[in-house]
């Protein structure tokens, strides 16, 4: 068990449950706008972006999920989000799961932030880049009343973002609505939560994660998923009511 009172297992799956939170929050704004930002998914974009910045090349500053995340309410994204990933190749019913686009355009998300993760931290200059602005976006924030979401910061990730991840083949092509994809606001949002995705995959790599644990530990996952989520209904009664 870890200090958090979840095992190594799900503590691992809890960084793979942020990344497909950064994946689903990445859809949300491309195809909805920063006003999809609200309650919840605010609170849960600022734990996202607030990890970030405490990941790093050779080992973060705490290897327990909750330490970085926060807890799992700020994760509930990710958990119905995964949830989807694992279920829906497998039934057809109707549920509170994303629809099926919406869950297809999230699981493109996070394989190819899994694939650009590895790319990324085989490039010592990438790593080293990522690292020191790590750490000049920390010392801004102070400037900022520790705002992860100001605008400038949100600018700051997002060109840190391209700067790495961005100069590699094949990008990551986002969908969404023009208005959106054109709004630059949104395009730093939208860069700053898969800043944010790439850290939660280089995390769970760091953790012990792999890709083929989606295929073969795919039983596991949901096992560990629902504890997860009768974690976060204890403490949230509303967990289970459909959202608008």
């Amino acid at each position: 068990m870890t200090n958090s009172g979840i095992t190594e297992r799900q503590n691992r799956l809890l960084a793979l449950v942020a990344l497909f939170q950064a994946a689903q929050l990445t859809y949300s704004l491309a195809t909805q706008g920063k006003n999809t930002l609200t309650g919840l998914s605010n609170q849960s974009f600022s734990a996202l972006l607030q990890a970030s910045l405490q990941i790093h090349d050779q080992q973060p500053n705490s290897l327990f999920s909750f330490d970085l995340y926060g807890n799992v309410e700020n994760l509930h994204i990710g958990l119905r989000s995964l949830e989807g990933a694992l279920i829906q190749p497998y039934q057809n019913t109707r549920s509170r799961l994303p629809l099926p686009r919406q869950y297809g355009e999230t699981l493109r998300y996070a394989m190819a932030l899994m694939q650009l993760e590895k790319k990324v931290y085989k490039k010592p200059a990438f790593a080293q880049r990522i690292t020191g602005e790590q750490a000049n976006i920390e010392q801004r924030l102070n400037f900022f009343d520790h705002n992860v979401q100001h605008p400038a910061i949100l600018a700051s990730l997002a060109s840190l973002y391209i700067d790495t991840a961005g100069q590699l083949t094949p990008r990551l092509s986002v969908r969404g609505k023009p208005e959106y994809l054109k709004n630059q606001p949104t395009i730093d949002a939208i860069r700053a939560c898969l800043f944010s995705g790439l850290q939660a995959a280089h995390f769970w790599r760091q953790l012990g994660g792999n890709r083929w644990q989606l295929v073969f530990g795919r039983k596991a996952m949901l096992e560990d998923l629902r504890q997860l989520a009768k974690v976060r209904y204890q403490s949230s009664p509303v967990f289970y009511e459909p959202e608008a």
